[in-house]
This record gives C-alpha cells, structure tokens and sequence, in this order.
C-alpha cells in the first residue's frame, strides 16, 4: 500500500469513527431525559489516625432542554485508628443546571448549588460540639467548590435498560464509576 493510499485509508477509518461517536452521542442525548437514583460510597482508608466513608444518595433528573437537577444528601462518617467511628455529619444537597452529551461523554455544569447541613452524631460530647461548631463551614466550603469548578465530564460506559455506568477521573478520588438507575 502506497502512503497515499494509507492516508486516504486513516481519513475514512477517522471519519467512520467520528460518525460513529457522533451517532452514538445523539442516541444517548435521545435516551437520557428522566429521572435517575444514584447512591455512591468511597471510603478513605484510617491513614495517619483518621480517615472515613463518604456517601451520596441522589435523585437527578435530566430534562430534554438539556436543564438537569439533584437533590440528595450526603453522610461523612470520621474514623479514627484508635477510637473508630468518631462522627457522622450529614449534609442536603439541592443543584441546577445544564447538560450535554458529546464524543461519548456526558458533560453537567452547575449553575445552582446549595448545600445545608442537617445533623451530627458523636458519641463523645467534646467531638459533638467541635464538629457541630464546624458544619456550617463545612456546608459552605463544600458549596463553594462545587460552584468552583462547575463543569464535570464523565465517560459515558454503558446505557442499557434504564441503567447508566459512567467513569469519572477525578484528581483527588482517582478513577472512580457511577451507575445511575432509572426511576
């Protein structure tokens, strides 16, 4: 094969990839309006005294004009090597905004976001009042970096029968999936 004829051949493999891709993206675009549950736990390993669990449980909705909203909580369990689980604070979630899908990936920025702080439980009085001194900030801290980086990017994994694996690559979290249901 001549190199003129290999590269007409990588131009035509690109474009059929291209359309492809593109295809498959408008599918997904058709696809995802509705309303998913979505419940994720990362847990951080007791490293030097402390670490703990995160979980979200969420309800989002994604609407065919490409508006999108979440509505869940988020519980933060604090473990300590020594005396284990120290506290648990929990924290409701309210977000808004847009989303698209392009090149396989699904794209949500936020344009809304609060976040309240509900409750904590500690077993020890002194860590009680020392976290319930903290939420507030906590609440704040969380809501300002979400309304910081505003926009996430996901792959998009599998879609199939209501249920949506999509793989994130965060540079705290590392690469982590999400499956959400749906309703």
């Amino acid at each position: 094969m001549n190199i003129k004829t290999l590269l007409w051949t990588l131009i035509a493999l690109t474009a059929g990839l291209f359309t492809a891709c593109n295809n498959r993206s408008e599918d997904y675009t058709r696809m995802l309006p509705g309303s998913y549950t979505v419940s994720k736990t990362f847990d951080a390993p007791v490293e030097d005294g402390m670490g703990g669990t995160l979980i979200i449980n969420s309800t989002d909705v994604y609407n065919q004009d490409g508006t999108s909203s979440s509505n869940g909580e988020v519980i933060v369990h604090y473990d300590s090597a020594d005396y284990g689980r120290l506290a648990t604070l929990k924290f409701n979630i309210s977000q808004t905004g847009v989303w698209k899908i392009e090149n396989g990936k699904l794209i949500e920025t936020t344009k809304q976001c609060i976040v309240v702080p509900v409750n904590v439980k500690a077993d020890d009085r002194d860590i009680y009042r020392e976290f319930n001194n903290l939420i507030g900030d906590m609440a704040h801290e969380f809501q300002t970096d979400i309304l910081s980086d505003p926009t996430d990017e996901s792959k998009i994994v599998s879609f199939e029968d209501g249920v949506i694996t999509l793989e994130y690559n965060d540079e705290d979290l590392g690469i982590y999936t999400i499956t959400m249901i749906k309703q």
